[in-house]
């Protein structure tokens, strides 16, 4: 896709920007995360149930800044509780760097790097999980 979107940029105006690369990254990155989601749950529950809890769980981490801000929506909730609810929902407002490159403003390159450390540990951590609740699996 990255490949259509620049030889479609080429032909239409006749350059594109390698700084488009950066966006294209971190897309994949969020992708190996969706991924990564997927598997946990299918391996611990039903394909229709995994397929449900990941879309559920991918929309959560789309919208964190609205968990974050839950304190002031709702202000009986506890704080503990929306922290933990924060720090464990992946955090996809990480990988949006689709804007910034749109828009010209320069995302340095330790952003990427960080990023990517972000989404191996989270990747290392599902997948451990999801193997660990894989091989306690008895089939009959």
């Amino acid at each position: 896709m990255a490949a259509g979107l620049f030889a479609t940029l080429l032909v239409t105006r006749g350059e594109a920007d390698p700084a488009l690369l950066k966006a294209v990254f971190a897309i994949y990155l969020s992708l190996l995360l969706v991924v990564a989601i997927a598997m946990l749950f299918s391996a611990v529950t039903s394909t229709a149930l995994a397929a449900v809890c990941t879309v559920c769980l991918v929309l959560a981490g789309r919208f964190s800044d609205v968990v974050r801000n839950m304190k002031q929506v709702a202000p009986g909730v506890p704080d503990l509780l929306v922290d933990v609810l924060y720090f464990a929902l992946p955090n996809f407002r990480n990988f949006d760097l689709k804007d910034k490159v749109t828009y010209g403003e320069f995302v340095p390159w330790h952003i990427l790097g960080w990023i990517t450390l972000y989404d191996a540990v989270y990747i290392t951590a599902l997948l451990g999980i999801g193997l660990a609740c894989f091989r306690r699996k008895e089939f009959q």
